[in-house]
């Protein structure tokens, strides 16, 4: 059976937006919120805590984001002598039909500003891309220095910049939270943690990790991200229990906006699930997990998500369903020829193997 894991880049990019801790101020957390519409991102008035005031102005924590909301045109922040190339590309990104925003300053912090931006015909497909690079440089993700947040859906750019760790940017993060939106919660000793989870999984020392978790139970309790590392590393060890339990809580942390997933993360999440289940041999609830996995990874095309395919033909063979075991197998290795090879000595697929259809898919 195939094991999907992202890199350990990848989600030490994607940490900042589901790191956590207990700030004074929060908004209300909620299973289901508001809908996500370019009306519905403004505060209302009465929705602020005492300690947190609307104020005048676009105050921001760097330059780059002031600057886009000014002139949100890409072509018109460049350099003004460009190649061609890069001129045609740059105008492409197109300029959003309207847009807002509002600042905010709490008691005892910094002012900042919610920024968004709405593109009636959707947000051009490199838009994101540009708008990391343009935002946070080579790192291609928030630090000290660029501490702004980035989310781009099919037709909303919603941009937060408050210097990091601000409480008024803290509570302008679970405000964006009730919408779905990974704006996770910052502390220092949480990207600490992380850091030293991410260094234990390079260092193929899942144990380590798991250790380190279990000695910061507040930290994990409302992080999807942390949650989601206990189920990459159990699923390191071959600990499908701990595995299980660990994605088990990362989705329902996003189910219920407490500390939503990023679309990368929550596909991993599902298809980490969708392959513990299968080890433990609960494989009604394997498929229809898998399936969801599946094609949530295939819509964001995502890179590794034809292990789901290969994974439902297990799992789907060991039911002994093997017309729809075939079907996602042979769909697979249409997809990445490798897995007709790991098909071949599949412990899993053993008598799926002595059937002619399969016979004749592995020659």
């Amino acid at each position: 059976m195939t094991i999907r894991a992202l890199t350990a880049a990848l989600l030490l990019a994607l940490s900042f937006a589901s790191i956590s801790t207990s700030p004074a101020i929060y908004a209300k957390e909620v299973e289901r919120g508001p809908k996500l519409t370019f009306e519905s991102l403004r505060v209302a008035k009465d929705d602020l805590p005492e300690n947190v005031k609307e104020v005048e102005g676009l105050p921001t924590a760097a330059r780059q984001p002031w600057a886009f909301f000014q002139t949100p045109r890409p072509a018109a922040l460049g350099p003004k002598q460009l190649p061609d190339a890069l001129k045609r590309l740059l105008e492409g990104l197109g300029e959003s039909t309207r847009k807002a925003s509002q600042s905010f300053q709490a008691e005892g912090g910094k002012a900042g500003s919610l920024m968004w931006f709405e593109y009636a015909d959707g947000v051009p497909k490199f838009f994101e891309a540009w708008m990391k690079s343009y935002l946070y440089g080579d790192s291609g993700s928030p630090s000290a220095r660029y501490p702004e947040f980035l989310y781009v859906s099919e037709k909303l750019v919603v941009l937060l910049s408050f210097p990091q760790g601000d409480p008024g940017g803290e509570w302008v993060r679970s405000h964006l939270r009730r919408f779905g939106i990974p704006a996770g919660r910052w502390s220092v000793e949480r990207g600490k943690l992380i850091g030293t989870i991410l260094a234990a999984q390079d260092a193929d020392r899942p144990d380590d990790g798991l250790a380190a978790l279990d000695a910061r139970p507040d930290l994990e309790a409302n992080s999807s991200f942390l949650a989601y590392l206990r189920g990459e590393l159990g699923l390191q060890k071959s600990d499908y229990e701990v595995s299980e339990k660990g994605y088990r809580a990362a989705l329902k942390l996003h189910k219920t906006r407490v500390s939503p997933l990023s679309e990368d993360l929550r596909w991993a999440a599902l298809d980490g699930l969708g392959t513990s289940l299968v080890f433990r041999r609960k494989l009604t609830e394997a498929v229809k997990v898998l399936k969801k996995a599946i094609a949530l990874g295939k819509r964001n095309g995502q890179e590794n998500w034809s292990s789901g395919l290969y994974n439902l033909a297990c799992a789907q063979a060991l039911r002994r369903q093997f017309k729809k075991s075939h079907a996602a197998l042979a769909a697979a290795i249409t997809v990445d020829p490798k897995f007709k090879e790991m098909a071949r000595s599949d412990s899993d697929l053993e008598a799926a193997r002595k059937r002619p259809e399969f016979k004749e898919l592995l020659e």
